[in-house]
């Protein structure tokens, strides 16, 4: 048998769709946010999160702070280590994660992901 190779990932059917959040959970609309929920695809699974949106600035990557539904959904995403970010409009763009965070600043936990994009932004001009 043996140790199994790295951290057990939470268990979802190829394709599942969660339902959408609820709009409290939804980014307020600017030119580098969504006021629409964004898919993220990781691990080949399809996950439902909101976006706050960080264009380049001059050498640096377009970065994204992702707010989940649950912490088991932002640390799926976490624990991929790489994903696709997909707008409402269906441009995309891949990215690479960088931190798991559970902000507790307001009345509610918020579970968080905060991505690098590998590429050109998939957002602004």
């Amino acid at each position: 048998m043996g140790i199994p190779a790295g951290p057990r990932r939470p268990w979802a059917p190829r394709g599942h769709r969660p339902p959408a959040l609820p709009p409290d959970l939804k980014a307020n609309h600017d030119d580098m946010s969504t006021d629409e929920t964004i898919t993220v695809i990781a691990d080949d699974v399809e996950y439902q999160a909101a976006a706050d949106l960080t264009p380049p600035e001059g050498d640096r990557a377009w970065n994204a702070t992702l707010t989940a539904r649950d912490d088991a959904t932002a640390y799926a995403i976490f624990l991929a280590g790489e994903g696709t970010l997909r707008l409402g409009d269906g441009r995309e763009g891949d990215f690479w994660t960088l931190v798991h965070l559970i902000d507790t600043d307001g009345e509610e936990e918020t579970y968080q992901v905060r991505i690098e994009g590998k590429q050109g932004a998939p957002f602004g001009n």
